[in-house]
Formats: C-alpha cells, sequence, structure tokens
C-alpha cells in the first residue's frame, strides 16, 4: 500500500482497518530502519500485555515526545521506578474512596446540567464535548488535589494543560535541546507547561502543610513509608499523568455515548427508565453498580470508540509472535479499533448493539476488548471510570434527550487519545 506511512500519520484507525482487511492479524511496516509490527490478535495483545510484558517497554516513539509533557510519571516510567510508582499510586485509589469520587461526580454534572437545560428551554445547539471535558477536568481535580477547587481554577489548568498536550506532541523530543526556537508552539509550549507546573507545586507545598482528603494528600502520606518518599517533582509528574488518563478518556467516552444516543431514541428511554432508580439516599455507590443497561451502553461505546485507539511498545529482546521475528528495537502496536471489531471474535461487530454484553460469553476472548488495556500496565482507573460515567450519563438522561445537530458531522483527530476536531454538537431537548 503505497504512502501508507503518511497516511498513518495523519489520521491511523481507518487505515489499521484497512491493513487489517488486506494482511490479517499481523502487518509488519518499515521505513529505513525503523520497523513497526501492528498486532490485531487478542492472543498477541494477550502475549504483549500480559504474558511477555518484561520483553517490552514503552519507550517508544509516541512517548518520547510525550516524555516532555508527563515527564517520569506513572504514565511512562520503566522498571523499577514504575513498580514504585504503581505500589504507591494505587495505594492512594482504594475502592472505599469510590463514593467520594462519585459525589463529586455527581455535583460536577448538576452544575454543567444547569446550563444544558437553558441551552434547551432555548432549543438551540451545544459543544458537548467541551462541557464534558470542563466538567471531567473539575472532577479530577478536585479528586486529585482539592475537593474545595472552584470551577475558574480547574479551567485556568486545564487551558494550560490543554496547550501543552496539544503543542507538546507536535515536536519529537522537546526534552532535549532540539532547534524548535523559531517555532512559536514551542514557546507556547514551555509557557504553558510552566504555569501547570506552578499550579501543581502550590498545591503540594499546601498538601504537605495541610493534608486534606485527596488523592495528593494520599500520595504525600504513602511515600512516607519509604526511604526517600516523593519528591516534589515526582508528585508533579504523578498528577500530570493522572490528569491525563483521569478526565480526557471519561469525557471522551461520554461524547461518543451521547452521540450514539442522538441517533436512537429508544435506547435514551430505555436508559432514562432505567435512571428513575437514581435517588438522594445513600448508596449512590449501589444504584449505580445498579444500572445494568447503562453498563452495558457503556461498555459498546467503548468497544466501538475505544479512546486510546491504541498501544504502542518496543521490543527490548527479539522476540516471535505468531512465527514472525520481532527483532530487538522494533515496535509492536496493539489496535483497539481493529480488535474490538475482530469479526472471529464479535457478532455483527459493526453494530452498536449494548445487549450483546448480557451476554456473559461476550466477547468470545478475553483480550478482544481491553479499553483499558491489561496486565501490569492495566489504567489504574479501570473500575472507577465507568462508575463515573454510568452516573453522569444517568443524570444526564434522566433530565434531557439529545437529537443531531442537522448538517454537523463529527471529525476526529487521533494523537495520544482521540479528539474531536470540530467538537460533538449536539441538540438537547428537554423530555
Amino acid at each position: 500500500m503505497p504512502g501508507v506511512m503518511a497516511e498513518l500519520r495523519k489520521f491511523a484507525p481507518p487505515v489499521h482497518r484497512q491493513l487489517f482487511a488486506r494482511f490479517g492479524d499481523v502487518v509488519r511496516l518499515q521505513a529505513g530502519p525503523f520497523i513497526t509490527h501492528l498486532l490485531f490478535h487478542p492472543d498477541d495483545v494477550k502475549h504483549v500485555l500480559e504474558d511477555a510484558h518484561k520483553r517490552y517497554c514503552k519507550a517508544t516513539y509516541g512517548g518520547r515526545r510525550a516524555l516532555a509533557i508527563f515527564g517520569s510519571g506513572l504514565l511512562l516510567s520503566e522498571g523499577q521506578a514504575w513498580v514504585r510508582q504503581r505500589r504507591l499510586t494505587q495505594a492512594a485509589f482504594v475502592s472505599r474512596d469510590h463514593p467520594r469520587v462519585l459525589e463529586l461526580t455527581r455535583a460536577a454534572t448538576l452544575e454543567m446540567l444547569e446550563r444544558w437545560r437553558r441551552v434547551a428551554e432555548r432549543r438551540e445547539s451545544l459543544d458537548v464535548d467541551q462541557d464534558l471535558s470542563n466538567a471531567s477536568f473539575l472532577i479530577i481535580a478536585r479528586v486529585l488535589m482539592n475537593s474545595e477547587l472552584d470551577a475558574a481554577q480547574a479551567a485556568e489548568l486545564r487551558r494550560a494543560f490543554d496547550l501543552c498536550i496539544r503543542q507538546g506532541l507536535r515536536f519529537e523530543n522537546l526534552g532535549s535541546r532540539v532547534a524548535v526556537e523559531s517555532d512559536p508552539g514551542a514557546g507556547e509550549f514551555k509557557q504553558a507547561l510552566d504555569r501547570v507546573h506552578e499550579i501543581v507545586l502550590r498545591f503540594i507545598v499546601e498538601r504537605r502543610a495541610r493534608p486534606e482528603q485527596d488523592i495528593l494528600t494520599k500520595l504525600i502520606e504513602a511515600g512516607r513509608d519509604e526511604p526517600a518518599g516523593f519528591s516534589d517533582e515526582e508528585l508533579r509528574d504523578q498528577l500530570k499523568s493522572l490528569f491525563f488518563a483521569g478526565h480526557e478518556t471519561t469525557a471522551r467516552t461520554a461524547a461518543f455515548a451521547l452521540m450514539e444516543i442522538s441517533r436512537r431514541p429508544e435506547v435514551a428511554r430505555r436508559l432514562r427508565a432505567e435512571a428513575e432508580s437514581l435517588s438522594s439516599a445513600a448508596g449512590l455507590l449501589e444504584q449505580v453498580a445498579g444500572l445494568r443497561y447503562t453498563d452495558a451502553l457503556v461498555k459498546e461505546v467503548m468497544r466501538l470508540h475505544p479512546v486510546v485507539w491504541s498501544i504502542e511498545r518496543r521490543a527490548l529482546v527479539d522476540d516471535v509472535i505468531r512465527g514472525y521475528a520481532i527483532p530487538a528495537g522494533s515496535s509492536v502496536v496493539l489496535s483497539p479499533v481493529v480488535t474490538h471489531e475482530h469479526p472471529a471474535f464479535w457478532e455483527d461487530p459493526l453494530e452498536f448493539r449494548p445487549e450483546r454484553f448480557f451476554d456473559q460469553g461476550c466477547p468470545r476472548h478475553r483480550l478482544a476488548y481491553f479499553p483499558f488495556g491489561s496486565g501490569p500496565r492495566i489504567c489504574i482507573g479501570n473500575q472507577l471510570a465507568p462508575l463515573q460515567l454510568k452516573l453522569m450519563l444517568a443524570l444526564i438522561l434522566r433530565e434531557l434527550t439529545f437529537e443531531p445537530k442537522p448538517g454537523f458531522e463529527p471529525e476526529l483527530v487521533s494523537h495520544i487519545a482521540y479528539a474531536f476536531k470540530n467538537g460533538m454538537v449536539l441538540c438537547p431537548r428537554s423530555w
């Protein structure tokens, strides 16, 4: 396929699908000395992420570009440094804190709904992706750093953080002295990153002096059991990784969900009927856990629209996958967008059908579905994020339904995760 590397750089997911349709479960690509293997079969996902995970690392081309943004936090660290960070961070994310996170999620969602009701009354449209991103960032900021953090503070931090990602990924290695000074984006990146560091470090100093009920306090306390503990720089990089993982994927999945719901009034009605069971009584966690159809819908949205659309690793040693030699130093790319539609493991894979997840035998292979990754480096929020999504959607659909905006077509771009180039514009309507 001529020009495939250029097409992959522009927007990779449809190219993954084309390569799979033409060549099957393993595709080898080479550009000069750089070799990449696209792996689509669930057995190979299991091999790379679980069985042989020690043979692979995250120091890939994409990882080098992200390093300047996220530093050496949980997202990109390796070896014993990662083991230590994962252990200490995992201790801060305990299930007994889920009710508090859900209460913060409910509060932020209800704040957002106040505006959406007014838009519905005027029968206008809105960019649900933008508002969901703002709400999700406010939630994760309050969870991580301060339950009293106001929306204006969170919005300032989010603007700086988003600019870091948007500009930082344009450069191959901002962490070294590369010649980017002539590009205005490099200056914007540095200014935004400095602002993120300034805000986060201020909270770190405050938490060391005055603990609160937040993840930052828990990370500081977990580090006290270590000989050195977490330094301020380590805490800063941990928080940046958790900010990205904790808001971008949640917001984008919720936007995809509302897109699918807007096209299917019968799905919206079914969700609303189930959401009527929510009350202001205690036991919110148990109520959300009981939203069976909403749970299936969230899973189906993450199947067809996996926000983290690829997972890349670099081989540390020679390996063999499906009979193909994987030389040390070459890359392997796992593709949830293809594996989640693999016809050998999904019935009618391109249909949006939440009910498929009522079947205990779905999917037919455990690793045919891996929206949070798998193995030791599975996303630390893999249990909490679905609960937040279910609660947000239930609160929204209990009050509003949605219609597509005539003439609007969303356009996707792919960086670290899916993003909407032109937003997700829908028309909220009262029931």
